[in-house]
């Protein structure tokens, strides 16, 4: 799941978060049941690392970018050389 500025989302677009987020952890559920790794970033960035709802500042990405390799070494083996 992508980041997102849910400050910005709840005020432009009145977004219920609640159901939202339930609807995403069903998503989640149903990947992990089929073995499929979906990982959860939505509220990974700080508003202020966004230059609208959903477009990052380089911050942001430079912060997404860290976790991602974080995570895609739990799941990557490569051998030393």
């Amino acid at each position: 799941m992508t980041p997102a500025n849910w400050e910005l989302l709840e005020q432009k677009y009145q977004i219920n978060y609640p159901v939202l987020r339930g609807d995403q952890s069903k998503l989640m559920a149903a990947a992990r049941a089929k073995g499929i790794v979906c990982l959860d970033y939505t509220r990974l960035v700080d508003s202020r690392r966004f230059t609208d709802e959903i477009h990052l500042q380089a911050a942001g990405n430079r912060l997404v970018a860290e976790k991602l390799a974080q995570e895609l070494a739990n799941y990557i083996f490569i051998e030393p050389f």
